[in-house]
């Protein structure tokens, strides 16, 4: 490496590389790092090294995955590009589960987002949700009804809480319940960042016949700022390959069923 290479600017241009990658995808390999900027692997593993210090990211095999934390503070939109393709995986799964006919209760977030457009070839379906970009985008799904749940609006993500949502929702019984998690753990059992949201899941599983909690593999071995339930609570979760796989040892020991899309 040249001596220019090794300058502080030229050293923050890869870090900023590295980071709007990670934005944009949610996973960076250290291969391909070295590939797009023409520097060695050493010096990209120093590069992550000290972005995951600082808290940027997470060190993997291979390579490195968005924080959690970073992802908590997206915007919406943010979020929707983020881990898009783990999530679509998710959603095709969810598509195998829910059946014609059913009445599904759903919370905000961009994997309930993404696990509800999969269900487009389905016939008579009744989606209950507090979500409103879910029922902003998703309405004119053929095959598919929209209940909106009424409620406060959360000024940023944009999904209704409070007492009238609990109200509205403790009306509806349901087949099946998909509880989107910010994180979950044998230990710390289903976690959100949404507080206001989280009584709204616990009364979703409530009415629910079956409970199914659904997050990318980041979100497995996370514990976020609001507990919803103990994982005992749940009978299944959809979650990606290459997630912890020691934490899925210990789900799977509290009885709970796994699929990695």
């Amino acid at each position: 490496m040249s001596r220019k290479d090794n300058t502080p600017a030229s050293a923050e241009k890869r870090k900023t590389y590295i980071l709007d990658q990670l934005k944009i995808k949610g996973k960076v390999r250290v291969a391909e790092l070295s590939h797009d900027l023409g520097k060695s692997e050493v010096t990209i593993r120093s590069d992550l090294t000290q972005l995951e210090h600082h808290g940027f990211l997470e060190r993997v095999h291979g390579g490195a995955i968005q924080s959690q934390r970073q992802y908590d503070y997206m915007t919406n939109s943010e979020r929707m590009q983020n881990y898009a393709q783990e999530k679509i995986n998710i959603g095709r799964s969810v598509a195998d589960i829910v059946q014609d006919g059913d009445i599904i209760a759903v919370n905000s977030g961009t994997t309930s987002f993404y696990a509800v457009n999969e269900l487009a070839n389905k016939q008579n379906i009744k989606v209950v949700t507090n979500s409103i970009h879910i029922a902003m985008e998703l309405n004119d799904m053929p095959g598919l009804e929209i209940i909106l749940l009424g409620g406060s609006i959360h000024p940023r993500y944009a999904y209704t809480h409070g007492a009238i949502t609990l109200s509205e929702m403790s009306k509806y019984s349901v087949n099946k319940a998909l509880i989107s998690i910010d994180g979950i753990s044998a230990e710390g059992g289903l976690t959100s960042l949404e507080w206001e949201e989280a009584p709204l899941c616990r009364l979703m599983m409530e009415r629910a016949g079956m409970s199914i909690a659904i997050g990318d593999l980041r979100k497995v071995g996370h514990v976020s700022f609001s507990r919803i339930c103990p994982v005992e609570d749940i009978d299944l979760l959809i979650t990606n390959e290459g997630a912890d796989e020691e934490e899925l040892r210990h789900l799977h020991s509290s009885g709970i069923k796994i699929i990695q899309a």
